[in-house]
């Protein structure tokens, strides 16, 4: 399976048909714990999700049902994200400032771009590979789980002003076994903020 468009609440994911051709109806559903939620049907190899929230993770198998409306097996599972919102209170850069074989420098800014001013903040997102994780870091609390990331303020940057009127930048080195792409979702105190 490949994710092929994504935007805030689309996604297209695109398969193989299976080799005996006896398919004629795909199912794709979404991994939710122990239970699965059928979220499109299709005549054809590809299908748009639609409704999704922005900046959401998600998880999806295809089945194949044949003429006597008999299921295959799941299809390795594929993850992908929705990208991040248009608009948001928010707003996050995230810039690599250099790297070597299997680590790298990089920075983040974190602006309020709305008109509450926050007192206090933290910012979660996912790396998009297995393989990437945080080494150490300045200017903020980062620690990490698996792929997830989980960032807080360092006390002296708690209080982001209304409209861009302050940020909070931090850095950190990271690791990285083969691939670094750049993270595409950033949550900020539960919100999803809009990327540059």
């Amino acid at each position: 399976m490949d994710p092929r468009h994504r935007t805030p609440e689309h996604a297209t994911v695109s398969w193989t048909a299976p080799a005996n051709g006896n398919a004629v109806r795909y199912e794709v559903y979404e991994r939710l714990g122990t239970n699965a939620q059928l979220l499109a049907t299709s005549t054809s190899t590809s299908t748009t999700l639609r409704n999704l929230p922005p900046g959401s993770e998600h998880t999806v198998n295809v089945l194949a049902r044949d003429a006597d409306g008999r299921l295959s097996r799941p299809s390795e599972p594929l993850t992908f994200s929705t990208t991040a919102p248009r608009e948001s209170s928010c707003l996050v850069t995230y810039r690599v400032d250099s790297g070597w074989g299997n680590g790298f420098v990089a920075t983040v800014t974190v602006s309020n771009v709305g008109d509450a001013p926050i007192n206090g903040w933290t910012l979660d997102f996912t790396w998009p590979s297995t393989g990437q994780s945080v080494q150490s870091s300045w200017n903020a609390n980062v620690t990490g789980s698996g792929t997830r990331v989980h960032v807080t303020d360092n006390g002296a940057n708690a209080e982001l002003a209304p409209r861009g009127g302050s940020t909070a930048t931090f850095g950190f080195v990271g690791a990285n076994d083969g691939a670094n792409p750049i993270p595409t979702t950033f949550t900020l105190n539960g919100t999803v903020c809009r990327t540059s």
